[in-house]
């Protein structure tokens, strides 16, 4: 399966660059990894600064092509991967498809490198990466879109976790999720066992994608790798503690809280801040741990951090998000147009079990912006509330 993808991928990116040598075509994601499997999408990035049209593209060994596409030249680049999570990762973690142009490739190198060398990005990205794979599991349980993939422990959460500690420790260029967590286990920062439970979560998948099993029948085992990925998860964040309060600082109360609301640990270090906890990190993890709606609408009509898209996406992730709540960001996307960095804030607060009809409405309305999973996942939450209304009118 994953060498069919991968010469999919290089068929892609050969006509890509058909159409303009000056192109840079990647793959990212579990493509990138070498992690496909029947189900997976085919995620390729194209650095297009010339703005060249492309020609349509087909995929024939994967469910879905999620083609990521910058039509800027370098330093748009840079602010194009810094406005949300989803693209800076398609750029940090690109494994780029040959043979680009030498002027392409090197301002692509140089756009990465300087990615990388901000330390204080890095930092806040394992915040995010960590607090994402558990809120989200965490908000849409087991009736959530493909749990054997998104689950708390299932295959995302390890492969979140090994990026974490190529953030920590700096290392651009990672050998996929089972090579990473081997090493950070040789380092001392994970327990060898979190290579196993990869292992496990990755056949659990494969019975579910293969219809050889369903995850209701495999939820015993999958709280036990749940619980698994809390304590890999806290270990990893102690080990880089000090370097993470360096450079994303969070306030004691919210370092405490990340430890015990966040990943359940029975024992959690007082870590003080090396600086001012004031930034991006502190605001995010506010959203994510926040306690109840008033305090998200709060955080969200701060004028230095309401606005950026972390602290939004912490919010739709947080169980507390109200209806009206949620409406007030997807308005804020409709006024600054900003569809393309905000997606996935749109396709997110559409799964959030507190979407109401009128969010649904409202969204159903915008139905020529959003893309087609967007609109498939709205109908299927118009249908999931439908068969509830039916059931509370019986």
């Amino acid at each position: 399966m994953t060498a069919t993808v991968s010469e999919e991928a290089q068929s892609l990116a050969t006509i890509l660059s058909g159409a303009d040598p000056e192109l840079l075509v990647a793959t990212w994601g579990g493509t990138a990894r070498g992690e496909m499997t029947r189900l997976s999408d085919l995620d390729l990035f194209c650095w297009n600064p010339r703005r060249t049209p492309l020609p349509e593209l087909m995929v024939r060994h994967a469910a879905y092509l999620d083609l990521v596409t910058c039509d800027d030249d370098r330093a748009g680049l840079h602010r194009w991967a810094t406005s949300n999570a989803t693209d800076l990762h398609a750029v940090m973690f690109a494994r780029p498809l040959g043979p680009p142009t030498a002027r392409s490739a090197a301002q692509f190198d140089e756009v990465v490198e300087a990615l990388w060398a901000d330390q204080a990005l890095r930092a806040r990205e394992v915040y995010h990466l960590v607090a994402t794979s558990i809120a989200g599991g965490r908000l849409y349980g087991a009736g959530m879109y493909r749990p054997e993939k998104f689950a708390v422990g299932a295959t995302r959460c390890w492969s979140a976790l090994a990026e974490c500690g190529q953030l920590i420790l700096g290392i651009r260029h990672g050998a996929g999720t089972e090579a990473m967590l081997r090493s950070l286990a040789a380092d001392g920062l994970l327990t060898p066992t979190a290579v196993t439970s990869f292992q496990q979560a990755m056949r659990f998948r494969l019975k579910c994608e293969e219809g050889e099993a369903t995850f209701a029948e495999l939820a015993s085992a999958y709280n036990e790798l749940e619980a698994h990925y809390l304590t890999c998860a806290g270990d990893l964040i102690r080990a880089g503690g000090p370097w993470l309060q360096r450079h994303a600082p969070l306030t004691p109360k919210t370092f405490a809280r990340l430890g015990s609301a966040l990943l359940a640990a029975p024992r959690w270090p007082a870590l003080a801040a090396q600086s001012s906890p004031t930034g991006k990190a502190e605001a995010m993890m506010h959203a994510f741990l926040a306690d109840n709606s008033a305090e998200l609408r709060t955080l969200l009509g701060q004028p230095r951090h309401g606005s950026n898209w972390w602290v939004r996406h912490a919010a739709i992730l947080n169980a507390h998000c109200d209806p009206r709540t949620l409406e007030s960001i997807v308005d804020a996307v409709v006024r600054t147009g900003g569809w393309w960095a905000n997606r996935n804030l749109i396709l997110y607060a559409i799964r959030h079990p507190a979407a109401d009809a009128q969010l649904l409405d409202r969204l159903r309305g915008m139905a020529q912006q959003l893309r087609p999973m967007d609109r498939e996942a709205l109908a299927a939450r118009e249908q999931t509330t439908l068969r509830c209304t039916e059931r509370s009118t019986h």
